[in-house]
Formats: structure tokens, C-alpha cells, sequence
């Protein structure tokens, strides 16, 4: 299935506009980075069209704490989702946005 970066982008900024930021540390995550690892791992392997909109979920969602930090991470696409697949194969009863906090932790090191 072939999915254009313009559907990526905007389901990415839709997918980040409904996500919590940080507010004195204490904070609820919404969205697709409230499912578990494993359902990444089921979706991935099936390439389907929830694993995309996953994708641009985690996009959104570190796109979301530069721009609340005012930084910007080196990092790239691929680096990003290739980093949330390793951590959810590892940790499949995590969620998402575990991986995704993970990853961004990283990056601000």
C-alpha cells in the first residue's frame, strides 16, 4: 500500500494536535501512543494502515516536544521509527509512547 508523504504529514500534525504536553511534569498521553508495543509489532509486520497512522503518531509526537523545548533533535525518519521498533520488540507490554519517551530521552542527551 503506498501512502503519500502529504497523507503522512497531515494524519502526523492531526495525530500531535490531540496529544497532551507536559504540564509541571504530570502528564496524559492520548492517542495512538497509548496502545501497547505489541500492537505495533502485530501492525507493523502487517504493514497496515494503523501501523502508518502509528508512524505519524511517534512523528508527531517528538515533532511535538522540540518544538515545546524549542530544539531541534538530530534525528531523521527512519532513525525515529527504527528506534520505537527496536524497543517495542524488546518490550511489548509497553506503550507506544513509552518507546516514543524513551527516544526522546535519548535524544536530549
Amino acid at each position: 500500500m503506498k501512502i503519500s508523504v502529504k497523507t503522512l504529514l497531515i494524519t502526523a500534525l492531526i495525530s500531535s494536535a490531540s496529544t497532551s504536553f507536559p504540564a509541571m511534569s504530570a502528564y496524559e498521553v492520548f492517542g495512538h501512543g497509548t496502545q501497547l508495543c505489541s500492537k505495533w509489532n502485530i501492525e507493523e509486520a502487517k504493514d497496515s494502515w494503523l501501523y502508518r497512522t502509528n508512524e505519524a503518531w511517534v512523528l508527531g509526537y517528538v515533532s511535538g516536544a522540540g518544538f515545546g523545548e524549542d530544539t531541534q533533535y538530530e534525528t531523521d525518519y527512519a532513525a525515529v521509527l527504527d528506534w520505537v521498533e527496536k524497543y517495542c520488540l524488546a518490550n511489548p507490554q509497553q506503550k507506544i509512547s513509552d518507546a516514543t519517551e524513551s527516544l526522546i530521552n535519548e535524544l536530549r542527551k
